[in-house]
């Protein structure tokens, strides 16, 4: 094998490696969202209980809040995208939630696949390397 075949392998050996890093940087991201979502859907389950017109603090950004008072808890707020809000019944919350969960766990599941199919091609291309170089010296 000459030194540029080489030098294409040890390259392509970077990128896999370079691929593998970006799918673990997006499955801990996407773990991360799970987390969260999962605590919402406590916090819907929690705020059945609270009473009406009881004090809360409303979240505005990086540790500020602004004072409040829970007027419902049988509908909530939900987000959509493209900064619309509209109201849902918690059931329905909690609908649309396990359907962003679920499409997680499909994205997880994917992207786990991907990284070992990454890892086991840029182990088998760094055995070759190894072997042409030790052939090489």
């Amino acid at each position: 094998m000459s030194q540029e075949e080489l030098q294409k392998k040890y390259i392509e050996l970077k990128f896999l490696e370079q691929q593998a890093s970006q799918i673990q940087q997006q499955l801990i991201f996407l773990e991360n969202q799970k987390s969260i979502l999962e605590k919402t859907k406590e916090c819907i389950d929690d705020v059945k209980n609270i009473k009406k017109d009881s004090q809360a603090l409303i979240p505005l950004g990086q540790g500020v809040f602004a004072k409040g008072l829970i007027q419902d808890t049988t509908n909530l707020l939900i987000g959509v995208g493209h900064n619309v809000v509209v109201s849902k019944p918690a059931k329905e919350a909690k609908i649309i939630i396990d359907k962003q969960l679920s499409e997680i766990a499909n994205m997880i599941s994917l992207l786990s696949s991907q990284l070992q199919q990454t890892a086991v091609y840029a182990g088998l291309l760094e055995e070759e390397l190894q072997a042409l170089s030790s052939n090489r010296e």
